[in-house]
Parts: structure tokens; C-alpha cells; sequence
């Protein structure tokens, strides 16, 4: 399987153990995406040179009203023409009375698979995380883009 199916593959392990995006909640999300990167490789991604990340970020919206977490998968895409594309594929929530103590602007990177629940292990401690998970997000979406 290509990167460019990324998408598709998410959602199909997503469904393949009984979950939906809309009922995600921070655990559930956390645990599919690190689950995801752990086993799924593309044929076109490399794991060297930081080819196949996976990238938890937080902080405030612009308007700061809004907690806005995203659980992130970074590839690097070598194409059959031999450029290198980069995508993203986040899985975003956010949520409303996000007051909890949280660092704006704050980026966790793993660049490994096996350091996955490390990243998870980090993100779980954050004084967020149980906020986020113990109430409804306002949005959950799943964006699929170039990074460039």
C-alpha cells in the first residue's frame, strides 16, 4: 500500500476494531493512531531520515476558546518520478472548555515505531489528556493533506 492510501487505511483499521471517528474519544484516538504507526508500513516511506513520524500537538486556538489537539502521522513519499512528497494525516480534536494547564503551541515527535508508546506514555501524562478524554469534543475530524 501507497502513503497516498493513508487515509483509507485509518479508517479501515478504525472499523476493523469496531470504532468510528465520531466516537473517538483521546484514549481511543491515541491508542488507534500509535496501533496504526506500530504496524502499518508503506512500500513508498522510508523509516530512515525521518520518513515515518508520528506527532502529537497542542495548544489554544486563535481565539483561544477552543483546546485543539492533534495526533499526527508525518510520511515522506518517494513518488514513481522519484520526487518526494510529504503528507499528513491528523486525527483532530477539539474541545470547547479545554482549561486545563497546557502548554501552548506544544509538539511531541516520535521518530521510530518502536518508541510509539513512549510518545503515548508522554501524552497520557499531560494535565489535558484526562479533560479531553472525559468530555465531548466539540470536533473530531481526520484531515489527509501535503505538507507542503
Amino acid at each position: 500500500m501507497k502513503a497516498a492510501d493513508a487515509d483509507e487505511a485509518f479508517l479501515e483499521e478504525l472499523g476493523s476494531s469496531g470504532l468510528e471517528l465520531e466516537e473517538l474519544t483521546a484514549t481511543t484516538a491515541l491508542d488507534a493512531m500509535v496501533s496504526f504507526y506500530r504496524e502499518r508500513r508503506f512500500e513508498d516511506v522510508s523509516l530512515d531520515d525521518d520518513g515515518d513520524m508520528l506527532v502529537c500537538e497542542w495548544g489554544f486556538s486563535a481565539d483561544e476558546d477552543e483546546l485543539v489537539v492533534a495526533f499526527v502521522r508525518q510520511l515522506k513519499s518517494t513518488g514513481e518520478d522519484g520526487e518526494l512528497k510529504q503528507l499528513r494525516l491528523s486525527l483532530v480534536f477539539e474541545l470547547t472548555d479545554g482549561t486545563a494547564d497546557t502548554k501552548p503551541g506544544h509538539t511531541e515527535w516520535c521518530f521510530h515505531p518502536d518508541d510509539a508508546d513512549d510518545l503515548r506514555g508522554s501524552v497520557r501524562e499531560e494535565p489535558w489528556f484526562e479533560e479531553l478524554d472525559d468530555s465531548e469534543a466539540t470536533d473530531v475530524s481526520l484531515d489527509f493533506d501535503s505538507a507542503e
